[in-house]
């Protein structure tokens, strides 16, 4: 996994409710409404108040997933990454 740094798509913001474990986004910038589940939010949380790198991510997710995933921090850390940039929800930042 590289090293690189990511932050929430555009200066809109996004709006959440949460209830029964999982996350309903609002983008407010695409007016799009997307379900996530409870590690996905956390990651997105914390994009919310900085950019983060790779690292950063999988150190954050392995403080909230215990006992150890199935699947390595890493994999799920690239996997709900896709996934939100697929959503253009988060974005790569530009070195």
């Amino acid at each position: 996994m590289s090293d690189r740094r990511w932050q929430v798509c555009g200066p809109s913001g996004l709006a959440r409710v949460d209830w029964d474990g999982e996350v309903a986004i609002y983008h407010r910038g695409s007016g799009d409404t997307h379900l996530l589940d409870p590690l996905a939010a956390e990651l997105l949380r914390a994009l919310e108040q900085q950019p983060r790198s790779d690292a950063d991510l999988v150190s954050l997710l392995s403080e909230l997933v215990s006992p150890e995933p199935a699947r390595p921090p890493q994999a799920l850390v690239e996997t709900i990454l896709g996934e939100l940039k697929r959503l253009n929800i988060i974005e790569q930042v530009e070195p």
